[in-house]
């Protein structure tokens, strides 16, 4: 089984080929071959920060990569929820139908709530100059607007007959996760977190759910002291990164067909010269695929994800006679 899954519904909001991975332990070898395989443009991992040594491990792959934050796993026993009423008696849950019209407001609601800091990935170099906060709070709309199933409903959040947010579950065996909460900021600080947290309590009691888990981003102060003040126990921090192999994507790609070492290194040059004219390289890293080139002669492919006056990241992929990945480098380059 693959530790990395491909994200298609981030793949089609963002027009890159993006994968997603878990790790407690990182075997390096395995994760080149299936960021390999999978050809993926950017990756976002996650590694147990018990793990002092995933930077040193990411840095033996090879592709550019970036520290992306950190997030704080939170979990209880349903039965332990530690609280006394409510904070907001007026606040009351109700379950998404799926409608047009309220499917309209779930995407309302994530877009104007989440588009301060949605995921990430426009924050990231390179990555920044191909999606935006805007592309990302969309992703999320559309992605969270299809949780009407069973086990993954959807709860809007409203004070009397007003809506002022949502509350997405994952049910899976016994434990019940909410990977998105998100309120109008014109209706926050009301009680209404807290409030969500109660509810999912009780709602994962009804249901028979032992374990309600959450997780809090490092940096995000008011929602661990939530999570705490209701009982919530830590159960270790997992540290983000983006990975950018950029083996798909390609605004501007050039193929070279040619069994001349040097020829074509100079063809390289010229075309690296060629298109970032004005630009200085900044960075270049090489990523060693297979021990040995096969075959009679090479194609290197030069693609430049990112291209622009004052930016450029350009890729160069070398292909053996039998079609497959011998090495790619990575030359970034900054005005």
């Amino acid at each position: 089984m693959s530790n990395i899954f491909l994200s298609e519904h981030e793949s089609n909001a963002y027009g890159l080929k993006i994968g997603r991975a878990h790790f407690n332990r990182l075997d390096v070898g395995l994760l080149k071959r299936e960021i390999v395989s999978g050809e993926y443009d950017a990756l976002r991992v996650k590694i147990n920060a018990e793990n002092v040594m995933c930077s040193a491990q990411l840095e033996q792959l090879g592709f550019p990569f970036f520290y992306a934050g950190s997030v704080i796993n939170y979990s209880i026993s349903s039965n332990k929820l530690n609280y006394q009423g409510f904070p907001n008696e007026k606040i009351s849950f109700e379950l998404f139908d799926g409608s047009e019209e309220k499917e309209a407001l779930v995407k309302d609601i994530i877009t104007k709530s989440c588009i301060e800091d949605p995921v990430g990935f426009y924050k990231t170099p390179y990555l920044n100059r191909l999606i935006s906060k805007q592309l990302e709070a969309q992703y999320l709309a559309d992605y969270y607007s299809q949780f009407k199933t069973p086990d993954k409903p959807l709860f809007f959040v409203k004070e009397g007959d007003v809506y002022m947010g949502l509350v997405c579950y994952i049910l899976d065996g016994d434990t019940a996760d909410s990977p998105l909460a998100a309120i109008y900021p014109k209706m926050r600080n009301r009680g209404a977190l807290k409030h969500i947290k109660i509810e999912r309590f009780n709602f994962a009691l009804k249901k028979d759910y032992q374990y309600t888990v959450n997780g809090a981003r490092i940096d995000n102060l008011a929602s661990q002291h939530v999570f705490e003040g209701v009982g919530m126990k830590k159960k270790g921090i997992d540290h983000i990164f983006h990975i950018l192999p950029f083996l798909s994507k390609a605004k501007n790609k050039v193929v070279i067909k040619i069994a001349s070492q040097g020829q074509t290194n100079k063809l390289i040059i010229e075309e690296l010269r060629k298109r970032t004219s004005g630009l200085h390289e900044r960075f270049t890293r090489v990523v060693k695929i297979t021990d040995e080139v096969r075959g009679g002669h090479v194609n290197y492919e030069i693609r430049f994800p990112v291209l622009e006056s004052d930016l450029a990241l350009c890729v160069v992929k070398i292909v053996d006679a039998m079609g497959v990945l011998a090495l790619v480098s990575y030359h970034g380059f900054e005005r």
